[in-house]
This record gives C-alpha cells, structure tokens and sequence, in this order.
C-alpha cells in the first residue's frame, strides 16, 4: 500500500498530501440493501467517494436500514453502539478488518485505500 505523505511547502507550512492509492474498489451500492467489504491488508486509511449519501461501519456486519430508520434513530437519537457514520471521507483504520455500507438511494462508491 502506497503511504500518506507529510509534506512543508516553500514557507515552512505542513501540510498532507495524498500519493496515488494503493488500490481502489468501487461498489454499485444498491438501496436499502448492506454491503460489506473485506478491508485490504496493509491498509491504515481510507478515502471513500460517493455520488449519494451513504452509511458506512467500520465492521463487518452488515447494515440494515434501521440504521436510517426512523424508529431506531429519531427516538432515541443514537444507533447504538455499532452506530454508522453518514458521508465519511477519509480515516484511519486502525484495527479494521471489514467494512459495511448501506444507502437510501442507488450510488456509485469509491474507496482508495492507503497503508
């Protein structure tokens, strides 16, 4: 896997900059239905594009819509421990082995994998 770079400009500023990815996969997500993905290994980030919004866990259990469903989010204003994060772009992944992913609406999601 190709690694994040810390990079200082001309002026002294740092700044992070992203090499070309180690590998990217791409997944049709289809709505209201989970998927889930094995994450590469030596893999310790990830930037992940979609053309909608999305839900994405950092396990790999697979999502359900209840995950947006009103009756398990607006109620009670949580989703529970295993909660999914709407839109995320870049993380860590420490220690993540699988990741799962859900959508209201059909999408195309990319995810460019670092080491």
């Amino acid at each position: 896997m190709n690694p994040l770079v810390i990079t200082e400009d001309g002026s002294g500023r740092v700044g992070i900059g992203l090499r070309q990815p180690g590998s990217v996969d791409y997944l049709k997500l289809v709505a209201d239905t989970g998927v889930t993905l094995v994450v590469p290994t030596g893999t310790n980030h990830v930037l992940m594009s979609c053309s909608t919004n999305f839900f994405a866990s950092y396990t790999y259990t697979a999502l359900t819509t209840a995950v947006y469903d009103a009756s398990s989010v607006e109620s009670s204003g949580v989703c529970g421990q295993d909660a999914a994060e709407q839109n995320p772009e870049f993380r860590s992944l420490a220690s993540v082995t699988g990741m799962s992913f859900i959508a209201k609406a059909a999408g195309d999601l990319t995810l460019s994998w670092y080491g």
